[in-house]
């Protein structure tokens, strides 16, 4: 794999999110939740927005990683490889209560928090898919395909929308897939630099060195 393509791709991780009525609220937790590689295994850290208090929380042999915070800021999704390939796992915000999302084993990576905080979006690697679970029923519905190292999904404010990556000969394809509808008809292709987000009705990123791109979804 391309290593410039791969750092790109591993980057685009910020999502801004409005608030609306029908919306989650921002995680209340002051604390910052990171992935650190400095024992030698990727563990997942938290620490103060300063920089202070950094504590290991997972502990563990396996690599763990992409941690995400829930809307509700009572748990934290992350992929770990310790039942011998990498799946979706959650625990509470002191490390304790480390469970799997989903019963059978499965490559996923990835997890991304819908905004009521019941269902999550991530990438199962073993048919490039988009899947969506839902965390009570520990259920899992694929709802699009994306090529080989796509993926990175995200959640619109609203969660009626997950806008998710797949990569063609030097161009990366953000896709806007209207959930229950399969819509695909809001595809952008360019050539992206980094950091996106959600925005209202829109998808924001940065498109070379210097130009800010907004697009707007129709009826988003």
């Amino acid at each position: 794999m391309n290593t410039k393509l791969f750092a790109l791709l591993c980057c685009i991780s910020l999502a801004l999110f409005s608030s609306t009525s029908t919306e989650a609220q921002v995680p209340t937790s002051t604390k910052i939740v990171f992935e650190s590689w400095r024992d030698g295994n990727g563990e997942i850290y938290i620490m103060n927005a300063d920089g202070s208090k950094q504590e290991n929380l997972t502990r563990h042999g396996a690599r763990d990683g992409a941690p995400v915070w829930s809307p509700t800021g009572k748990h934290i999704a992350f992929h770990s490889d310790r039942d011998g390939i990498r799946d979706i796992y959650i625990m509470n915000p002191d490390g304790r209560n480390v469970r799997k999302v989903l019963r059978n084993l499965s490559y996923r990576e990835y997890p991304t928090w819908s905004p009521d905080g019941k269902k999550l979006a991530y990438t199962r690697s073993e048919d490039w898919s988009i899947c969506i679970a839902d965390i009570e029923k520990r259920t899992e519905e694929s709802v699009a395909f994306t090529d080989i190292v796509g993926g990175f999904s995200d959640w619109s404010p609203d969660g009626s929308e997950i806008v998710f990556i797949f990569v063609k000969p030097s161009v990366i394809v953000y896709t806007s897939l209207i959930l229950g509808r399969m819509n695909r008809q809001n595809s952008r292709c360019l050539q992206i630099s980094h950091h996106r987000g959600w925005k209202g009705g829109s998808f924001i990123f940065l498109h070379g060195r210097r130009m800010v791109i907004r697009l707007h979804f129709p009826g988003g």
